[in-house]
């Protein structure tokens, strides 16, 4: 597992070097931290096993709502009238209009309810197992409906795994209740319905949120292509035009002017990192960078699957959790996110110390 880990740094090393770009070094370099922050965390937590999940899952908790308190303030001085840096303003937002969504401290209302993914569902485990009042997820959960953001749906789901009622429901059919809300989030993140009209007279032409383009008409509805699908035809063009090694970490962002002049990313659209893991590493770090990514991520997820049933608190939430970002990975960098290499640090960490008492 270290040396697919070792070899995927290798690989943003490799293409940052050929990139010959000193931003996409650093990137690089950035991988290499996570990785150091992963086998720290879970070597904290093989010293201390149950005493040190707990201990780290419980501050990831009690920080988050210092986050969520904060946001709130921000949110209902906006909602008062006085707009301010915790929030954001989307006007023609899809389906709702104009809203003000929470984003907090963090840089934007999407990343505000990824971090609060985990800490919500672990609450409410604690709370539906008895180990702690409802105080925490009440006053988690209203945050993650302000940021006004479809993953909410995940969160919702993650619940019932969670739910300590649910646990005797068969695994073929959480595995087909799993693959139905990803298949309806990947949906709804990259396609927009709406009625039948002319589209470039329509709230939503030239916004932010679409591509513009027109893909499926009904006699009563449309279906709009999003800036996501745009971004995911951008990453193979990418991808093709530079197989092996990528363009180098973080250049993805560069390649999208030269996309938008030739007419092949449209040109009303911000100029946006991958939002994607997968297509990202590929159109970044090639073939070899991608291949190291995921044979990594497979054999960590073999070497903490044993501990898959663990009834120790934060063990249910964090794969619960991790299951979601795997969903969410197919419109997010999510290996650029410290938190979700500390919630594998967790369970990494336990699984060494079970192997250590053998």
């Amino acid at each position: 597992m270290w040396v697919a880990g070792g070899l995927y740094v290798g690989a943003n090393l490799l293409s940052a070097g050929l990139a010959t770009h000193p931003t996409s070094l650093l990137e690089a370099a950035g991988r290499g931290y996570l990785l150091l922050l992963l086998f720290l965390v879970a070597l904290y937590v093989a010293n201390r096993s149950r005493e040190g999940i707990a201990d780290l899952a419980d501050k990831y908790l009690v920080g988050t709502m210092v986050l969520t308190a904060i946001a709130y303030v921000g949110y209902f001085v906006a909602v008062s009238g006085t707009f301010n840096s915790l929030v954001q303003v989307y006007g023609k937002y899809p389906y709702l209009g104009t809203v003000i969504r929470a984003k907090g401290l963090t840089s934007g209302a999407g990343m505000l309810v990824v971090v609060l993914i985990f800490p919500v569902i672990y609450a409410y485990r604690e709370w539906r197992t008895g180990r702690r009042s409802v105080t925490a997820f009440a006053f988690l959960l209203p945050l993650a409906l302000l940021t006004f953001s479809k993953e909410v749906v995940l969160i919702s789901f993650g619940l019932l795994l969670v739910e300590p009622r649910l646990r005797r429901v068969p695994t073929v059919l959480r595995l087909l209740a799993t693959a139905a809300v990803a298949v309806f989030f990947w949906a709804a993140t990259h396609f927009i319905l709406q009625t039948r009209q002319d589209f470039a007279s329509s709230s939503l032409a030239g916004t932010q949120y679409t591509s513009g383009e027109v893909l499926l008409v009904t006699n009563h509805f449309q279906v709009i292509e999003t800036s996501y699908t745009a971004l995911k035809v951008a990453g193979v063009r990418v991808f093709f035009a530079n197989p092996w090694f990528g363009v180098g970490p973080g250049n993805f962002i560069g390649e999208l002017p030269a996309l938008a002049a030739a007419g092949d990313y449209p040109e009303h659209l911000p100029l946006y990192d991958p939002h994607m893991t997968w297509l990202g590493a590929l159109s970044e770090t090639g073939l070899f960078g991608f291949g190291t990514l995921l044979i990594f991520c497979v054999l960590l997820f073999v070497e903490i699957r044993p501990i898959l049933n663990d009834e120790q608190p934060a063990v249910p939430a964090l794969f619960a959790s991790l299951l979601l970002i795997l969903i969410l990975s197919m419109s997010k960098d999510v290996a650029n996110f410290r938190f979700v290499w500390i919630m594998v640090a967790l369970l990494l960490g336990l699984t060494w110390r079970k192997k250590l008492a053998v």
